[in-house]
Parts: C-alpha cells; sequence; structure tokens
C-alpha cells in the first residue's frame, strides 16, 4: 500500500507538472483566438467580465483587437452619472452592437455616442456575442435602474436572431402559445460549477485550446447549456420572435418609456432575394405601430 501511495502520488504529480508546464507553452508561443473574457451569468447565461480588458483574436482574417467592458460588463464607456445626461437610449443587441473585430472608437456604438453629444443624449449598450431577444430584454430588466432609459432600441439581425430565439432555457412557447419565462433554478452548487466552468475555459489557455481543437478537429460538438436550441419548425421560431418582440415593447412602455426597433438584413437574404425573415419582423413592427429603421438595402 506504502508503494501504491507514492506510484499515485508520483503520477498525478506528473500530470499535474505536465498540464502546468503546458499551460506555460501556449501562454508563451500561442495567441488564443475568439477569447472574450466572459463570466456566467444565472440571468443572462453570460456577459463580459466587468471591468475586464482583453484581446480579441481571428488570426484568419487577420483581427487583433483590444477591448474592453464596463462595469456592467459590456464593451461600453463606463456608465456615466443619469443626471449628467439630458437624455438617455438604451441599445438592445449582440455580435452587431460588441462589433468585437473593429477597435471600439469605430464601433456603431462609439460613433453614435459621438454624434448623440451634440444633444445631451447618451447611449449606453446593453449586449453580447450570441445573445437572443429573450437574453436581449433579460439585459434591459437586470439593468433597467442603473441605467435609466428614456427610449430602448432593440436591434434585430435576420441572419440568426430567429435561431437563437430557441433556446428555451430563456423563453419559450407553451403547449397554448404563451410566451414562457423560465426562472433559473438550479441549485447553488450548479451555479458554482458553471461559474467555474466558465472561469476556467475564460482563463486558462490550455482548456481554451483543447476545447476548440476538439470542436474544430474532432467534430466533437461541446456547448454550454444556455446555448442550447431545440430544433423547431419556420412558424414556431416567427411566433417566439413576434412574442419576444412585442414583449421587449411592453415591457418598455409598462415604464413610460419609448420602444423602438433596428432591424440589419441578412446579406444572404439580399443575394438570394429572399426576404421572408425581414418582412415578417417588418410587419409585426407596422402591426405593433413600432417605430423601426431598416438596413436593408446597403447602398
Amino acid at each position: 500500500m506504502s508503494n501504491l501511495k507514492k506510484n499515485l502520488v508520483l503520477f498525478f504529480s506528473s500530470v499535474l507538472f505536465t498540464l502546468f508546464l503546458a499551460e506555460i507553452i501556449l501562454r508563451l508561443f500561442v495567441v488564443q483566438e475568439t477569447k472574450r473574457l466572459a463570466i456566467y451569468d444565472r440571468d443572462l447565461g453570460w456577459r463580459g467580465k466587468p471591468n475586464g480588458n482583453g484581446n480579441y483574436v481571428r488570426k484568419e482574417d487577420a483581427i487583433n483587437v483590444p477591448f474592453s467592458y464596463n462595469e456592467l460588463g459590456f464593451r461600453d464607456d463606463p456608465l456615466a452619472p443619469r443626471a449628467s445626461v439630458k437624455r438617455r437610449i438604451a441599445l438592445l443587441g449582440d455580435s452587431f452592437l460588441e462589433n468585437l473585430e473593429v477597435p471600439y472608437e469605430k464601433t456603431f456604438l462609439a460613433l453614435l455616442k459621438q454624434e448623440l453629444k451634440q444633444s445631451s443624449t447618451d447611449a449606453v449598450a446593453l449586449m453580447s456575442q450570441g445573445y437572443s431577444t429573450a437574453q436581449e430584454l433579460k439585459a434591459l430588466q437586470k439593468f433597467y435602474d442603473a441605467v435609466q432609459p428614456d427610449a430602448v432600441i432593440l436591434l434585430f439581425y435576420t441572419g440568426n436572431d430567429y435561431e437563437d430565439n430557441l433556446r428555451r432555457e430563456f423563453a419559450y412557447l407553451d403547449e397554448r402559445g404563451e410566451l414562457v419565462f423560465p426562472e433559473n433554478k438550479d441549485s447553488w452548487l450548479k451555479q458554482q460549477n458553471l461559474a467555474f466552468q466558465r472561469w476556467l475555459y475564460e482563463s486558462s489557455h490550455l482548456v481554451f485550446y483543447v476545447k476548440n481543437f476538439l470542436a474544430s478537429r474532432a467534430a466533437l460538438k461541446i456547448e454550454d447549456e444556455s446555448k442550447k436550441v431545440k430544433d423547431e419548425s419556420k412558424e414556431y421560431k416567427f411566433s417566439v420572435t413576434r412574442k419576444l418582440i412585442l414583449a421587449t415593447k411592453a415591457y418598455a412602455e409598462q415604464r413610460g418609456v419609448p420602444f423602438g426597433l433596428a432591424v440589419f438584413t441578412n446579406k444572404f437574404e439580399l443575394r438570394d432575394h429572399q426576404m421572408e425573415k425581414t418582412e415578417f419582423v417588418e410587419r409585426v413592427a407596422r402591426e405593433a405601430g413600432i417605430p423601426t429603421l431598416m438596413f436593408t438595402d446597403l447602398h
């Protein structure tokens, strides 16, 4: 038994040393791609690390862009005191708004904020890569009191927002077709485990590299629970999307805040002249009386 214990200690020590050495080597010689410095959020699934900063890298596209998050965990300037601005607009979105691929000063958000300065109006972004409409609504609910907006604008992208809206963890339609927002009933222990997994993935170069290697080279899909979707019909996608847009509108208007919509059309819809997804969300907005800006024709 004594020799067995010694051998086990030696074995596990060797494994730990090898992992440690691999971590050091990767940090020295391999730039981690698409690392976003995200944290687990029990309400939103994930968001950026509050006051965190890093570099977003995609070698294939020659992208190496520094980024930073504000105190809320979003790629935006620090939140100014509400009394310091005359008006404030809350922008809800995903990667279209986060724009990690370009320097912050060239993002849509930064350029808009610069334009709005003349009228003492501020824009605050609540967004993260991959957010669904439900997550964007939940972000508005979570940070509404901190932001105190005078208007809310939802940015909707027809390329993947319909599919992202199939995440049943955040919202789904029940058997009667009613919109349901499930509560997070995970135990404290599971929440800590999910938070640790997210921290490990974002902190360890080795874990990040192995996960992405298995996903890309071994065709092994390793996905966060919060990103899982359930295959549904086109009718379901359209229906849940319509109800989520209307629910976001209702939440804003219940607080006396006007609501608007900005729609970005998928480039493949434009190329193939198949505009069903764009036309549907445009129709939803028209029937609900939602002021809408359509980014359809890029010329």
